[in-house]
């Protein structure tokens, strides 16, 4: 700001009160319209020009601050303008809380992010169980099917084994009444047998006597003859007697001979009677084995047909339970998609809400407010002409520093890549360069990653070899990973003057990052990241 106008209004404020103590003076000494009229035109051309020269004075600062983005700058020796002061201090106070907001909305998102995960994994389950529900209600319906067929067949095998029983107890009954008509005709055999006996006996003594009687008859013919003419009449009947006595002999004979067949057959009827007793009796024991093993049957078909009826109604309790659970599942899947849903937009609305508060702090950065965020803005624009330098003569040299083929290291947890220029980058002074500024300003990190977010070389505090401790490498062994996140992704792809962004790092600290764009040659090639605590 220039000296004159300073004393030009030094100078004008001295007159104009002379000026106005004189007239208002003059006024009360003599009153009259003259003077009053000399005082109120004092008054109306000289408070505009006051006006006009305080807001030229203003505007000049104003114009001042503008072109120099300064809040620092000093009016006189060390001494700032009181509206410098009150815009510095508004600034400064405008950038603390956007701070706390974008904190706080990096911590909500973080938080929010990690929800969303653990939501999403809780509706995959939600919908697993509830597809595994479905299969066993499934699973269920068909055992419910075969449970109603096998109580049907458990029924009609009961029927069977009653309608057996009832024909085994049919043929006991028949087989007992064989049995008794058997025994029956087997005594009146036996009966015939002793009464054929009997007559055979009779008939050796009829024999005996037809015997006898032919001996006399002829014992009489023989007398007979001896006696002549006297003896014939005796002869005649002596003939006839023996001729009776050898018919009945002959009859006798006849007799016996059937009766020793009658009494054959009687033995023989006897013998098969009883062969038929004992077969009709074994018979009837198996019958009753049958019938006790029916008797076991229809038991245990009726045992079977109450459980299995009982299964029924269990399977069927069991399917509607199932149905109800699936149910309640599915509305809790619905449920968990809407929560879900819900999450991802409160997340988007806390990273729109972190943001703002980004773009905000990003504007007041634009400033120089001599808070540490703006020295290190400012310190920042020199390790970009360094880096981008750095890199650009390495193209020259025809280091393939934009190859983007990552390839995988084995083994490294979290994963690792390598590229073509590694070599290059671990002998080249990157690292010192970060760690120097890294140092000096006492921040958390600064490193340079690609557009991709891919990080070749982290500071030597986070440059440890691959341990195989997976918690461990997370934290010391940073070099050479894809930070392809939100803000890695941001941080890589931005090519304004700078970006600012707040989030939460995935070793757990909240971080302020501040990054500012490489270019080769107007090409953009990635950027410069620092990091540091809101705290700090």
């Amino acid at each position: 700001m220039r000296r004159s106008m300073r004393s030009k209004m030094i100078l004008y404020f001295a007159i104009e009160g002379i000026v106005y103590w004189g007239i208002f003076f003059i006024w009360q000494a003599f009153p009259s319209n003259f003077t009053f009229w000399l005082f109120i035109l004092n008054s109306l051309i000289m408070t505009p020009v006051g006006f006009w020269m305080i807001n030229h004075l203003q505007g000049e600062i104003l114009n001042n601050i503008s072109e120099k983005k300064d809040l620092r700058i000093e009016v006189k020796g060390n001494q700032r303008h009181p509206l410098v002061k009150y815009l510095r201090q508004k600034f400064l106070y405008f950038f603390d809380n956007a701070t706390s907001l974008s904190t706080e909305a990096a911590k909500l998102f973080f938080f929010i992010d990690r929800s969303k995960s653990y939501t999403k994994q809780q509706t995959e389950h939600s919908q697993e169980i509830n597809l595994s529900l479905q299969q066993m209600s499934a699973v269920i319906h068909q055992i419910a099917e075969s449970t109603e067929s096998s109580l049907g067949k458990a029924h009609i095998s009961h029927e069977s084994a009653q309608q057996g029983m009832q024909q085994v107890e049919e043929n006991v009954s028949v087989m007992n009444r064989l049995i008794e008509s058997f025994t029956s005709i087997n005594a009146t055999m036996e009966d015939l047998k002793q009464s054929t006996g009997k007559i055979s006996q009779v008939m050796d003594v009829i024999q005996g006597i037809s015997n006898q009687t032919n001996m006399l008859s002829l014992n009489a013919a023989i007398e007979a003859a001896k006696a002549g003419e006297q003896g014939k009449g005796f002869a005649v009947v002596a003939e006839e007697v023996r001729n009776l006595a050898q018919r009945t002999s002959q009859s006798t004979v006849e007799i016996s001979s059937l009766v020793e067949n009658i009494e054959e057959t009687t033995t023989r009827i006897v013998t098969e009677l009883q062969g038929g007793t004992r077969q009709i009796t074994q018979g009837r024991e198996v019958a009753l084995e049958t019938k006790q093993i029916f008797n076991s049957i229809l038991k245990n078909t009726k045992e079977n047909q109450s459980d299995t009826k009982e299964v029924a109604i269990a399977v069927e309790e069991q399917s509607l339970t199932i149905e109800t659970i699936s149910s309640s599942m599915t509305e809790l899947s619905e449920s968990m998609n809407q929560i879900y849903h819900n999450i991802e937009e409160s997340a988007s609305t806390a990273r729109n809400l972190s943001v703002q508060g980004e773009d905000f702090m990003r504007f007041l950065l634009e400033y120089r407010l001599g808070n540490r965020a703006s020295k290190i803005v400012h310190a920042l624009k020199g390790l970009q002409t360094e880096v981008g330098a750095l890199l650009t003569r390495a193209e020259h040299q025809g280091i393939p520093i934009w190859d983007h083929d990552y390839q995988e290291v084995e083994s490294s947890t979290p994963l690792k890549f390598d590229v073509k220029y590694l070599s290059w980058i671990d002998q080249s002074p990157l690292q010192q360069l970060q760690d120097a500024f890294k140092q000096q300003h006492a921040v958390f990190f600064t490193v340079l990653v690609d557009k991709n977010g891919f990080l070749p070389k982290h500071n030597s505090e986070f440059d440890h070899p691959i341990s195989g401790n997976k918690e461990q490498d997370l934290v010391k062994s940073r070099s050479r990973r894809l930070f392809n996140d939100f803000t890695g992704k941001r941080a890589g792809k931005n090519t304004d003057r700078l970006l600012f962004q707040t989030y939460v790092r995935d070793t757990g600290e909240v971080m302020m990052d501040l990054s500012v764009p490489i270019m080769i040659n107007k090409k953009h090639w990635g950027g410069i990241r620092v990091g540091f605590t809101p705290e700090s």
